[in-house]
């Protein structure tokens, strides 16, 4: 239902935010984050939501805040695909601010694609796809 919902900035940051706290859960398990993989992620969502919050600094009052909860380890794998779900709406998103939203200002134009950068690396790390 987050995934369907979510359009704009609001959404964007809402399913990025959404992921990280995702990522975060997985990565506490020693044993999945071997490689590091996911605190790197997380570390990529985090500089996401941070370009997203310069350019709309109101964006966390405003936007759903969503934690998916703990991860339970026989699971891992149909979670890995529910956070990549989550960042392939977020790059949907974001492609839709960029070929949608003709108002938008140079801190905008600046932040969503350096929003998708960090959004699509997190998600290779998340599906296996880069160490």
């Amino acid at each position: 239902m987050l995934v369907e919902r979510c359009v704009g900035m609001e959404g964007l940051w809402s399913l990025i935010y959404a992921a990280q706290r995702g990522v975060l859960w997985l990565a506490l398990d020693p044993h999945l984050d071997r490689d590091l993989s996911l605190t790197f992620a997380a570390i990529d969502l985090g500089g996401a939501i941070g370009v997203l919050e310069w350019a709309y600094p109101h964006l966390p009052a405003t936007s759903p805040a969503v934690d998916v909860g703990p991860v339970s380890a026989a699971r891992v794998e149909e979670c890995r695909g529910a956070l990549a779900a989550l960042l392939s709406r977020g790059l949907e998103v974001a492609a839709g601010i960029v070929r949608d939203d003709h108002d938008l200002g140079s801190a905008e134009v600046l932040a969503v694609p350096r929003v998708n950068h960090l959004v699509t690396s997190a998600h290779n790390r998340i599906t296996g796809r880069l160490p």
